[in-house]
């Protein structure tokens, strides 16, 4: 008798705790995509890494797969399904995603000069907060809330010059796919502003702020902390997000300049870092790419960026022994005792095997 009530209080129990987690999330649609747009001016500079890290990404799995595209309608050339994967697996060599994630992408004409554009697919409260779906994914279990089928949405065009090779050896006046695709895909999982301007107005698209709206400062202050959804829309906030290096992204390990040209533009304004970053380590979320330009490198402050919105991410520095340096990432080299991300550190020499 008492081992069958104890059976049904725990029962209760986990119901209970369902029902109030999933009461904890709601649904609340979506927000405007992330353009990039290109540039032929040839303008920039790659950051690829060695050779032997694209072999070794594309001979081991782990999380690698945990991101899946498709293409719907109109499919793109049988070339560029391998830029694609690569894109895929590049990010995740960086990011230990811990859920499958599924992304949906056309293969369609675009506006001048935009070469793609992806967000979320949905958006949903939790603890206050506006977190996209595929963060969510990773930080609670999906079966306790209503998720779309897609967790990313975007598109690509299909009239750009493409570079298809995941060499990052980009030939002069073509895009490089992997570097676009990255680019698009981690606007999906979450590297994305809420912040908006209309007129003169700057205002949140929803009731709460996004994760990553937390990181965003003005005058060494959270912009949520100085204008939230009590004193919004404010004339005060728009002026602010059209003032150009006025706003910065703070992960408390690094600062960036968010990119807020005097005309508030959709789709690229706040979404992303300043042009000042052109040709340095953290040019990928730039809201623009030169042709003949790879870029197969979120960056450190994009890295970091994601660490603090609550992905897992993989920092080569962490692991202190060779075998579990090599055991973390493909990205992760073993150098006079230290275990260093390759696409960042010079050292000599990297070993081979431990």
């Amino acid at each position: 008798m008492a081992a069958s009530i104890k059976f049904i209080l725990i029962s209760l129990f986990i119901v209970f705790s369902l029902s109030l987690v999933s009461a904890l999330v709601q649904p609340i649609g979506k927000t405007q995509t992330l353009t990039i747009y290109g540039d032929s001016k040839n303008v920039g500079k790659s950051f690829i890494f060695p050779k032997e890290i694209y072999d070794a990404v594309n001979k081991r799995a782990f999380s690698y797969n945990n991101i899946q595209v498709t293409f719907t309608g109109t499919q793109p050339p049988s070339a560029a399904s391998t830029a694609v994967r690569q894109s895929c697996k590049l990010i995740g060599a960086m990011l230990n995603l811990t859920r499958v994630l599924k992304a949906e992408f056309t293969w369609q004409p675009l506006g001048t000069n935009v070469l793609g554009q992806a967000g979320a697919s949905a958006w949903f409260y939790h603890n206050n907060q506006a977190i996209p779906q595929p963060l969510l994914k990773q930080i609670a279990n999906p079966a306790l809330f209503s998720v779309e089928p897609y967790d990313i949405s975007g598109s690509i065009s299909s009239q750009a010059n493409w570079y298809y090779g995941i060499d990052g050896l980009t030939t002069a006046g073509k895009y490089d796919l992997v570097s676009v695709m990255m680019h698009e895909i981690l606007h999906g999982l979450g590297f994305s502003s809420t912040l908006s301007v209309d007129g003169t107005q700057g205002f949140y698209y929803f009731e709460y702020p996004s994760r990553f709206d937390y990181l965003y400062f003005y005058n060494r202050k959270s912009i949520w902390s100085q204008y939230n959804k009590l004193n919004t829309p404010s004339t005060a906030l728009g002026t602010i997000l059209k003032t150009p290096g006025a706003v910065t992204i703070n992960t408390t390990t690094y600062t960036a300049i968010a990119y807020t040209p005097s005309t508030f533009s959709p789709g690229s304004s706040i979404s992303h870092f300043d042009l000042r970053y052109t040709g340095t380590k953290n040019a990928l979320m730039m809201p623009s790419i030169s042709s003949g330009v790879a870029i197969h490198h979120p960056g450190y402050i994009a890295i970091d960026t994601f660490r603090r919105m609550g992905y897992r991410t993989i920092s080569c520095p962490a692991y202190k022994s060779c075998s579990t340096c090599f055991a973390a990432s493909p990205i992760c080299g073993w150098c006079n005792g230290k275990c260093l991300d390759k696409g960042f550190h010079v050292c000599s020499p990297y070993v081979a095997s431990c």
